[in-house]
């Protein structure tokens, strides 16, 4: 029997599983790339380490509209499963906390790993092939290219990621595709990126790095606080507990709502705590000045920015100040306002929020309206926080695609 032709629309991390998915259930696959080489994409994740999962698993760790799809899909091949299959490859792994590394903790591992896998699985790759548009017959689908090259196949799964790290070949192509093949595009957004703001004070902090808690707020609500390391910039604020709190803020900001992140600089010293500290100090440093008096509490540059936000000067004498106005420097620390009105763009996003919805998406990730097409990785609308999330849903989802579509009607799973 003669194999079936199945096209990967993009040789992401996504595609390349996909095209590997599909291979070992004896199709015959072209990976068909915009770029000049496939899996680019990869060696910018994890700083260059490539945090390619986690052993941690529940309900937060992923955003869906269909809370049961990528339950649904993981259970057919899991992140155990996943790390099997790196294993059985060749790839040594380790976990830091549950985060799931390469043993040499190179991004540039987990690449070349799945280019041999494909060079000996016999996948065909197509590069500086950048698909315009694909046509569904009765028989097969035809496939155009921006360079002119024409292409017939029995199956085509859709993997050209989503429109974070452009340069990289996601430039968003592929949900224009989707929706005329018949499916629904949700609004799509950057997410795991920094929040900018129009607050005066960002460069008295730039460079600044300390440990504490931000939390959200959306018109007047408070939605969402995560602990880590924040990065304060000249153009307002960074870190990872910042990217988790990334893709509220974008989509309230889409919204036309206000949003605000508050950061806590403080966070192991109650309210409480630090008005006893307050009068301690007062009776250390009442003969000294503002500067003296906030030496050791926190960054220095985060002590200055609170005397300034207060109206007052370093180097003012705490014995002219109020203990109320002594308060009132110190408790800014706890809640250090930046009003948010844009996010990064794309360009610096580690993945996109929204893309084409479940709903019209089968358990094996095959679309309800075209027989024969299959969506896998950041183009399906689901993203996951920090931690290797993300592209564990892009190698599962990849070749849970690649091993559907290389099944032929009537035969099981």
């Amino acid at each position: 029997m003669k194999p079936l032709e199945i096209a990967i629309i993009g040789g992401g991390a996504a595609g390349m599983m996909a095209a590997l998915g599909a291979a070992e259930r004896g199709a015959k696959v072209t990976i068909l790339e915009a770029t000049a080489r496939i899996g680019n994409k990869i060696l910018l994740t994890g700083n260059g380490k490539c945090n390619f999962a986690n052993e941690v698993m529940d309900e937060s760790c992923y955003y869906c509209k269909d809370e049961n799809f990528v339950p649904k899909i993981f259970e057919q091949f899991s992140p155990k499963d996943l790390c099997d299959f790196f294993e059985r490859n060749g790839m040594f792994y380790k976990s830091k906390n549950g985060y799931l590394y390469p043993y040499g903790e190179q991004a540039s591992i987990v690449l070349d790993i799945l280019r041999y896998a494909i060079k000996r699985s016999g996948v065909k790759v197509v590069e500086n092939a950048k698909v315009l548009c694909i046509t569904k017959n009765a028989e097969n689908f035809l496939v155009e290219t921006e360079n002119g090259q024409n292409f017939l196949f029995d199956k085509v799964i859709l993997c050209t990621g989503g429109r974070s790290y452009p340069k990289t070949g996601s430039d968003g192509s592929g949900y224009k595709i989707a929706k005329k093949m018949g499916h629904s595009v949700f609004p799509t957004v950057p997410a795991l990126v920094q929040l900018c703001g129009n607050d005066s004070f960002y460069k008295m902090i730039a460079g600044v790095r300390s440990e504490g808690v931000v939390s959200l707020k959306i018109d007047n609500e408070f939605v969402r606080k995560e602990r880590g390391e924040i990065q304060f910039t000249d153009y307002g604020i960074s870190g990872i507990p910042v990217f988790q709190l990334s893709r509220l803020a974008s989509y309230g900001l889409y919204e036309k709502k206000e949003v605000s992140v508050f950061a806590d600089v403080l966070p192991d010293v109650s309210k409480e705590d630090l008005k006893e500290t307050v009068l301690k100090r007062y009776a250390l440093y009442k003969d000294g000045t503002l500067e003296e008096f906030m030496c050791g509490l926190v960054n220095k540059k985060l002590s200055l920015l609170a005397i300034h936000m207060a109206g007052k000067k370093a180097q003012g004498l705490v014995k002219d100040a109020t203990v109320d106005d002594l308060n009132k420097i110190v408790m800014y620390l706890k809640n250090i306002e930046f009003h948010i009105n844009k996010t990064k763009s794309f360009d610096t996003a580690q993945v996109t929020a929204g893309g084409v919805l479940t709903d019209k998406l089968d358990e094996n990730l095959q679309s309800k309206c075209t027989k024969g097409l299959y969506f896998a990785g950041e183009i399906v609308d689901v993203d996951g926080i920090c931690g290797g999330y993300n592209l564990q849903w892009a190698f599962i989802s990849g070749y849970i695609a690649g091993r559907s579509a290389a099944q032929r009607k009537g035969e099981m799973n």
